[in-house]
């Protein structure tokens, strides 16, 4: 990238230019400077992104539907009512998120192979979970370890 873009010349002939109605189809851009840029009311499908900084960056109303994200740093970002119907995270870092006001809709969320010792789960409905082959040391239902109330149970039997 040129390291001083302001001497590109065609800094002064696109700065604050707006495309309106304009086809522009199979365009690379490439080591460009676009802070601040807006768009809207854009057809951006089977479009690819690679090495782009997007720090600050505002998405609304958009449809990412089989859209593909990989090695992407997202500390600090926020979902709200997003739509998250059959997606696929693995091979991830969670930590520190908070989910609040989810609504289950279709079938239920899978989890495997997933360590969410720590976590805390208030005024859920976590009605017809189904728990196996869990490490369930530690575990408690409203200060009740779930370990003294398996053994008890396991006893009874």
């Amino acid at each position: 990238m040129n390291n001083n873009l302001s001497e590109n010349k065609l800094q002064d002939e696109f700065k604050k230019r707006v495309f309106q109605d304009e086809r522009m189809t199979e365009t690379n851009f490439r080591r460009v400077a676009m802070g601040q840029s807006e768009f809207d009311d854009i057809d951006m499908h089977k479009t690819n992104f690679s090495n782009v900084n997007m720090e600050g960056t505002g998405f609304d109303n958009i449809n990412m539907s089989s859209t593909t994200f990989n090695d992407i740093n997202m500390h600090s970002v926020k979902f709200n009512e997003v739509g998250l119907w059959e997606i696929e995270v693995s091979n991830s870092e969670l930590g520190e998120a908070y989910f609040h006001d989810i609504h289950l809709y279709g079938k239920g969320n899978k989890f495997e192979r997933c360590q969410l010792n720590g976590t805390s789960f208030v005024d859920c409905d976590l009605s017809n979970v189904d728990i196996r082959d869990c490490n369930l040391s530690g575990v408690t239902v409203n200060g009740i370890s779930l370990e003294l109330l398996l053994d008890s149970y396991n006893k009874s039997k």
